[in-house]
């Protein structure tokens, strides 16, 4: 393919030389148009800072694919080697077709000056059909990006949807993305990395109506754990918000599966109403449905042993809440979240944060 043009440089401007080691005398400039691998000049004149060429500035270039800008590069001519003046790019793109056009490009690159050119432009119709191939490709990636983002949009609104399933009782921290890859990755069973997910209230709303239609195809599918080697791993991290009569307390937390006495697990002790415990039990006896039930003890230290440990008979120690984990909230994927503490039928108003993780023993 080829593009025809003609290319006439017609004046320069500048004083790009003042910085230069030449600043004490006038410039000796011409200019270097280079389309292509093809390169012409034009003749250089002597002692002068706004040069008008006259002669030897026209030129014709066939344009070839792929070529699609016109270079140019203004000299400075000296005995030994000749200086670079600064450089200015011309996209033929730009150019309007078979008229002439006046440019003024300002030098880059070690220059302040400017150019002055005329160019015209004759492009044939293998060109034409070439820049519309361009422009269709270019489109082409802007709307590959766009279907990408509005994929990744979908996936989050629909893994959100998933989450609002369970908006009632709000326990749950849902996942990101990138951490549900994370989580596939790690066999679901070893990463525990929740993540709030910040949607508007208008799309929480249409989400939580949306909640009656048909269950979403999922996007994640879960690994499937054997029930018949699992075991049971309890985080129990911290409460926040304990209230006791109490100066001073120190607490511990519980963990055992109703009617199985042998699966209890239980904390290092902490002090104040905020603990952060972070100790991790595997609970004995698990099966799948198996539920949980979590309790907060607070005691004096005063009444504790000279080794530093609680007492022995837990039953004298004053009960700061109690919280239930139902089994469909563990098996299969496990859980991680808020759990409300409460004494009976009272909301105490405090809560506790458990991780519970099934592993393949």
């Amino acid at each position: 393919m080829k593009w025809l043009g003609l290319c006439r440089p017609h004046r320069q401007s500048s004083q790009p030389e003042q910085s230069r080691a030449d600043a004490v005398c006038e410039s000796d400039p011409y200019v270097v148009v280079k389309v292509g691998e093809v390169t012409r000049r034009t003749p250089a004149i002597n002692n002068s800072l706004n040069p008008d060429w006259r002669e030897g500035n026209l030129f014709t270039f066939q344009v070839k694919e792929g070529v699609s800008t016109i270079d140019l590069e203004a000299m400075n001519a000296n005995v030994v080697r000749d200086d670079s003046l600064g450089k200015a790019s011309v996209s033929i793109g730009s150019l309007q077709a078979n008229e002439w056009c006046r440019l003024v490009e300002r030098l880059e690159q070690g220059g302040s000056g400017t150019l002055e050119l005329d160019v015209f432009f004759k492009p044939n119709s293998h060109y034409h059909l070439n820049f519309q191939l361009e422009q269709a490709k270019e489109e082409e990636k802007k709307c590959l990006a766009e279907a990408a983002r509005l994929s990744r949009e979908v996936q989050m609104a629909e893994h959100a949807r998933r989450w609002l399933a369970n908006v009632d009782e709000n326990t749950k921290m849902p996942l990101s993305l990138e951490e549900r890859d994370w989580v596939r990755a790690c066999g679901g069973r070893n990463l525990v990395a929740p993540a709030w997910i910040t949607v508007t209230q208008t799309q929480v709303e249409a989400l939580v109506r949306a909640r009656q239609q048909a269950h979403p195809i999922s996007l994640f599918p879960e690994v499937e754990l054997s029930s018949a080697s699992l075991k049971l791993k309890v985080r129990m991290i911290g409460g926040f918000g304990l209230t006791s009569s109490a100066r001073r307390i120190c607490t511990y937390c519980t963990c055992e599966i109703p009617q199985k006495r042998e699966s209890s697990v239980s904390t290092d002790l902490a002090e104040g109403l905020n603990p952060e415990w972070r100790c991790s039990r595997t609970v004995p006896g698990y099966s799948p449905g198996d539920a949980l039930v979590l309790q907060v003890f607070g005691l004096d230290p005063q009444g504790l042993g000279a080794d530093g440990q609680r007492p022995t008979q837990p039953q004298a120690n004053e009960l700061l809440g109690r919280a239930f984990l139902p089994g469909d909230k563990i098996y299969p994927e496990g859980y991680d979240g808020l759990l409300n503490l409460s004494l009976g039928p009272r909301q105490t108003g405090a809560t506790l944060r458990v991780t519970a993780l099934l592993m393949e023993e």
